[in-house]
Protein backbone atom coordinates (compact mmCIF):
# COMPACT_ATOMS: atom_id res chain seq x y z
CA UNK A 1 0.00 0.00 0.00
CA UNK A 2 1.05 3.78 -0.80
CA UNK A 3 2.15 5.64 2.08
CA UNK A 4 -0.47 8.35 1.08
CA UNK A 5 -3.20 5.41 1.12
CA UNK A 6 -2.03 4.69 4.20
CA UNK A 7 -2.46 7.99 5.37
CA UNK A 8 -6.04 8.18 4.41
CA UNK A 9 -7.21 4.39 6.35
CA UNK A 10 -5.59 5.89 9.45
CA UNK A 11 -6.73 9.41 8.99
CA UNK A 12 -10.25 7.63 8.42
CA UNK A 13 -9.86 5.87 11.15
CA UNK A 14 -8.80 8.76 13.92
CA UNK A 15 -12.15 10.53 12.44
CA UNK A 16 -14.78 7.55 12.43
CA UNK A 17 -12.84 5.71 15.24
CA UNK A 18 -11.36 1.91 15.00
CA UNK A 19 -13.18 -0.45 12.46
CA UNK A 20 -13.11 -3.24 14.81
CA UNK A 21 -14.27 -1.18 17.43
CA UNK A 22 -17.17 -0.18 15.11
CA UNK A 23 -18.18 -3.82 14.08
CA UNK A 24 -18.14 -4.64 18.21
CA UNK A 25 -20.54 -2.31 18.84
CA UNK A 26 -22.57 -3.54 16.13
CA UNK A 27 -22.49 -6.72 17.77
CA UNK A 28 -22.95 -5.38 21.01
CA UNK A 29 -26.62 -3.80 19.49
CA UNK A 30 -27.45 -6.83 17.48
CA UNK A 31 -27.13 -8.88 20.36
CA UNK A 32 -29.15 -6.80 22.68
CA UNK A 33 -31.77 -6.51 19.96
CA UNK A 34 -32.13 -10.01 19.98
CA UNK A 35 -32.36 -10.13 23.65
CA UNK A 36 -35.22 -7.83 23.79
CA UNK A 37 -36.72 -9.96 20.58
CA UNK A 38 -36.90 -12.57 22.35
CA UNK A 39 -38.39 -11.73 25.43
CA UNK A 40 -41.33 -10.06 23.30
CA UNK A 41 -41.79 -13.33 21.96
CA UNK A 42 -41.48 -14.98 25.01
CA UNK A 43 -44.29 -13.22 26.41
CA UNK A 44 -46.38 -13.04 23.51
CA UNK A 45 -46.12 -17.60 23.66
CA UNK A 46 -44.24 -17.52 20.60
CA UNK A 47 -42.75 -21.17 20.02
CA UNK A 48 -41.73 -21.19 16.48
CA UNK A 49 -43.49 -24.97 16.08
CA UNK A 50 -46.46 -23.29 14.56
CA UNK A 51 -46.96 -26.51 12.36
CA UNK A 52 -46.50 -28.82 14.87
CA UNK A 53 -48.80 -27.39 17.81
CA UNK A 54 -51.72 -26.39 15.42
CA UNK A 55 -53.89 -29.33 16.18
CA UNK A 56 -54.03 -28.69 19.31
CA UNK A 57 -54.43 -24.99 18.58
CA UNK A 58 -57.64 -25.73 16.51
CA UNK A 59 -59.00 -28.39 19.19
CA UNK A 60 -58.72 -31.00 16.10
CA UNK A 61 -56.94 -32.47 13.28
CA UNK A 62 -56.18 -30.57 10.43
CA UNK A 63 -59.21 -32.23 7.39
CA UNK A 64 -56.94 -32.47 4.64
CA UNK A 65 -60.07 -33.12 1.94
CA UNK A 66 -61.78 -29.87 3.77
CA UNK A 67 -58.21 -28.16 3.30
CA UNK A 68 -57.95 -28.74 0.02
CA UNK A 69 -61.55 -27.57 -0.84
CA UNK A 70 -61.10 -23.76 1.34
CA UNK A 71 -57.90 -24.39 -1.24
CA UNK A 72 -60.05 -24.20 -4.38
CA UNK A 73 -62.26 -21.99 -3.37
CA UNK A 74 -59.42 -19.28 -2.34
CA UNK A 75 -58.12 -19.36 -5.97
CA UNK A 76 -61.75 -19.72 -7.89
CA UNK A 77 -63.13 -16.48 -9.66
CA UNK A 78 -66.80 -18.07 -9.35
CA UNK A 79 -66.61 -16.82 -6.06
CA UNK A 80 -66.28 -13.02 -8.01
CA UNK A 81 -69.83 -11.58 -9.47
CA UNK A 82 -67.66 -10.20 -12.32
CA UNK A 83 -65.61 -13.44 -12.40
CA UNK A 84 -62.71 -11.67 -12.57
CA UNK A 85 -61.18 -11.61 -8.69
CA UNK A 86 -60.66 -14.36 -6.14
CA UNK A 87 -59.24 -14.64 -2.85
CA UNK A 88 -56.00 -15.24 -4.11
CA UNK A 89 -56.18 -12.31 -6.12
CA UNK A 90 -55.13 -9.94 -3.25
CA UNK A 91 -54.20 -12.28 -0.74
CA UNK A 92 -51.26 -13.59 -2.91
CA UNK A 93 -49.32 -16.85 -1.40
CA UNK A 94 -45.79 -15.78 -3.01
CA UNK A 95 -46.30 -12.66 -0.73
CA UNK A 96 -47.35 -14.11 2.23
CA UNK A 97 -51.02 -14.07 1.57
CA UNK A 98 -50.97 -10.66 1.43
CA UNK A 99 -49.98 -8.16 -1.63
CA UNK A 100 -47.10 -6.05 -2.84
CA UNK A 101 -49.43 -2.88 -3.72
CA UNK A 102 -49.88 -0.07 -1.32
CA UNK A 103 -53.63 0.13 -1.76
CA UNK A 104 -55.37 -3.60 -2.89
CA UNK A 105 -57.01 -3.30 -6.56
CA UNK A 106 -59.85 -5.97 -6.83
CA UNK A 107 -62.30 -5.62 -9.83
CA UNK A 108 -61.62 -5.22 -13.49
CA UNK A 109 -58.07 -6.31 -12.87
CA UNK A 110 -55.52 -7.51 -15.51
CA UNK A 111 -55.27 -10.99 -14.29
CA UNK A 112 -52.06 -10.69 -12.82
CA UNK A 113 -50.78 -11.03 -8.86
CA UNK A 114 -48.25 -8.80 -7.44
CA UNK A 115 -46.70 -5.11 -8.84
CA UNK A 116 -47.31 -5.60 -12.41
CA UNK A 117 -51.69 -6.01 -11.62
CA UNK A 118 -53.20 -2.79 -12.40
CA UNK A 119 -56.79 -1.78 -12.12
CA UNK A 120 -59.43 0.23 -9.89
CA UNK A 121 -57.76 0.93 -6.15
CA UNK A 122 -60.32 0.02 -3.71
CA UNK A 123 -59.70 1.77 -0.21
CA UNK A 124 -57.03 0.03 1.61
CA UNK A 125 -53.99 -2.44 1.65
CA UNK A 126 -54.62 -5.87 1.97
CA UNK A 127 -53.68 -7.50 4.82
CA UNK A 128 -51.81 -10.61 5.27
CA UNK A 129 -54.27 -13.69 6.07
CA UNK A 130 -51.28 -15.92 7.75
CA UNK A 131 -52.99 -17.14 11.03
CA UNK A 132 -55.65 -15.78 10.98
CA UNK A 133 -57.80 -18.09 12.30
CA UNK A 134 -56.43 -17.02 15.88
CA UNK A 135 -56.83 -13.58 15.76
CA UNK A 136 -59.92 -12.61 17.88
CA UNK A 137 -60.82 -9.33 15.82
CA UNK A 138 -60.13 -8.73 12.09
CA UNK A 139 -59.02 -6.43 9.21
CA UNK A 140 -56.70 -3.05 10.34
CA UNK A 141 -59.22 -1.37 11.86
CA UNK A 142 -60.52 -4.52 13.58
CA UNK A 143 -63.83 -3.90 12.07
CA UNK A 144 -64.73 -7.66 12.62
CA UNK A 145 -64.29 -8.74 15.62
CA UNK A 146 -65.52 -11.96 18.39
CA UNK A 147 -67.57 -10.49 21.31
CA UNK A 148 -65.88 -12.63 23.54
CA UNK A 149 -63.06 -11.98 22.84
CA UNK A 150 -62.13 -15.34 21.51
CA UNK A 151 -62.65 -16.25 17.48
CA UNK A 152 -63.66 -19.98 18.43
CA UNK A 153 -66.18 -18.92 20.87
CA UNK A 154 -69.56 -17.14 19.07
CA UNK A 155 -71.43 -17.28 22.51
CA UNK A 156 -71.44 -13.36 22.36
CA UNK A 157 -71.36 -13.06 18.73
CA UNK A 158 -69.81 -11.50 16.01
CA UNK A 159 -69.84 -7.55 15.26
CA UNK A 160 -69.58 -6.59 11.42
CA UNK A 161 -70.40 -3.21 10.29
CA UNK A 162 -73.35 -3.07 8.75
CA UNK A 163 -75.78 -3.90 6.99
CA UNK A 164 -74.61 -7.55 7.91
CA UNK A 165 -73.97 -6.34 12.03
CA UNK A 166 -74.58 -9.53 14.05
CA UNK A 167 -76.34 -11.55 11.36
CA UNK A 168 -73.41 -13.72 11.27
CA UNK A 169 -72.68 -14.92 14.62
CA UNK A 170 -74.57 -18.31 13.90
CA UNK A 171 -71.51 -19.17 12.48
CA UNK A 172 -69.11 -21.19 14.64
CA UNK A 173 -65.78 -19.06 14.23
CA UNK A 174 -64.90 -15.96 12.82
CA UNK A 175 -62.54 -16.33 10.37
CA UNK A 176 -66.00 -19.20 8.70
CA UNK A 177 -68.27 -15.59 9.18
CA UNK A 178 -65.48 -13.03 7.91
CA UNK A 179 -65.53 -15.49 4.81
CA UNK A 180 -68.88 -14.28 3.86
CA UNK A 181 -67.74 -10.69 3.57
CA UNK A 182 -65.79 -10.46 0.23
CA UNK A 183 -68.06 -11.85 -2.02
CA UNK A 184 -70.18 -8.73 -1.41
CA UNK A 185 -68.00 -6.13 -1.21
CA UNK A 186 -68.67 -4.52 -4.53
CA UNK A 187 -64.75 -2.79 -5.66
CA UNK A 188 -63.05 -6.38 -4.65
CA UNK A 189 -65.68 -8.68 -6.17
CA UNK A 190 -68.87 -8.06 -6.75
CA UNK A 191 -68.79 -5.49 -8.72
CA UNK A 192 -71.73 -2.94 -9.43
CA UNK A 193 -74.01 -4.38 -11.84
CA UNK A 194 -75.47 -7.15 -9.77
CA UNK A 195 -78.86 -5.84 -8.16
CA UNK A 196 -79.40 -7.31 -4.75
CA UNK A 197 -78.27 -6.65 -1.32
CA UNK A 198 -75.68 -9.25 0.53
CA UNK A 199 -77.60 -11.86 1.00
CA UNK A 200 -78.67 -12.01 -2.89
CA UNK A 201 -75.39 -11.81 -3.56
CA UNK A 202 -74.68 -14.70 -1.49
CA UNK A 203 -77.60 -17.13 -2.68
CA UNK A 204 -75.99 -16.15 -6.25
CA UNK A 205 -72.33 -17.69 -5.42
CA UNK A 206 -74.20 -20.88 -3.68
CA UNK A 207 -76.03 -21.33 -7.06
CA UNK A 208 -72.98 -21.18 -8.77
CA UNK A 209 -71.31 -23.63 -6.31
CA UNK A 210 -74.08 -25.87 -6.72
CA UNK A 211 -74.54 -25.71 -10.77
CA UNK A 212 -70.58 -27.16 -10.96
CA UNK A 213 -70.31 -30.59 -10.23
CA UNK A 214 -67.33 -31.15 -9.04
CA UNK A 215 -67.95 -28.69 -6.32
CA UNK A 216 -70.95 -30.76 -5.06
CA UNK A 217 -69.15 -33.82 -5.36
CA UNK A 218 -65.89 -32.35 -3.24
CA UNK A 219 -68.75 -30.68 -0.15
CA UNK A 220 -70.38 -33.69 -0.28
CA UNK A 221 -67.37 -35.78 0.34
CA UNK A 222 -66.59 -33.19 3.17
CA UNK A 223 -69.93 -32.08 4.76
CA UNK A 224 -72.12 -35.35 4.06
CA UNK A 225 -73.09 -37.46 7.00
Amino acid sequence: MRAKSWFIVCLGMLLAGSPWTGLSSLARGEGELDRRLARMLKEAEFTGRMESELADRLGREVDDELADLGRFLFFDRLLGMKLDNACAGCHSPVSGFGDTQSIAIGIDNNNLVGPNRTGPRNQRRTPMVLNTAFYPALMWNSRFFANSGDPFDNSLGFTFPQPDGATLSYLPHLLTAQAFIPPTERNKMAGFEFAGDNDDIRSEVVSRLNSTPSYRRLFRNVFAL
